[in-house]
């Protein structure tokens, strides 16, 4: 993270809180949002998003947070006016704590996302360990794009997160080396993209998009 000239961008996985149901907790969620935006340390972020889980899966959703540069991320880590009144607020959102379900990582954008209408859904894939065949997860990642191609299958943004160090030791709470993001025309496409990249011990998430936050 030495680099300035990058957006570090945290990902985390949400579960609801026992008492929620989903429609409740994606509420109470955007609400959590609005707290978070409110605070000073704010001003350190560049965008942020919500993404809704669409069908059953282990979790919630899933959040990004891209920050404005590594410096802004520190300063971001540093001010801790607001960490009891956010970690009082998670308590009553989330089945546990963010810290156990996120990662910090380098965005690689692949193929620019579109703006067109009708690509708000955005399909994840949680990668473990780079890929054994080659030293390149960029190539590995380019390669699963001419599979969807060569099947007929459309997408409309291709970008892989690829995680960076932990910022305090010994590891990130959501342990996975990288993450694929793939937005898609429609819950058809994305389901088929979802099945046709299906590797053992690689979920595949599909998600809709709610943007919340956006300085650029």
């Amino acid at each position: 993270m030495n680099s300035p000239d990058f957006e570090p961008k945290l990902i985390y996985l949400t579960r609801r809180h026992p008492d929620l149901t989903r429609p409740a907790f994606r509420a109470r969620w955007r609400q959590h949002a609005a707290l978070g935006m409110s605070r000073p340390r704010w001003k350190n972020i560049a965008q942020y998003m919500h993404c809704d889980v669409v069908d059953d899966s282990d979790f919630d959703g899933i959040g990004l947070i891209w920050h404005r540069s590594p410096i802004h991320r520190a300063a971001h880590l540093a001010d801790t006016s607001s960490r009891l009144a956010m970690e009082r607020d998670e308590a009553e959102t989330f089945a546990r704590p963010i810290v156990t379900d996120c990662l910090l990582a380098r965005e690689h954008v692949l193929t620019p996302p579109s703006t067109l209408p009708g690509t708000a859904l955005r399909l994840f894939r949680f990668i473990a360990d780079a890929p054994a065949a080659t030293a390149d997860p960029i190539d590995a990642a380019a390669g699963r794009a001419r599979r969807l191609v060569e099947r007929g299958i459309t997408t409309r943004g291709h970008l892989l997160d690829l995680a960076l160090p932990p910022e305090r030791p010994p590891r990130w709470g959501l342990g996975y080396a990288l993450i694929e993001e793939w937005r898609c025309d429609d819950l058809g496409a994305a389901r088929l993209a979802a099945a046709t990249l299906e590797t053992p011990g690689v979920p595949c998430v599909i998600t809709n998009e709610v943007p919340l936050y956006e300085a650029r």
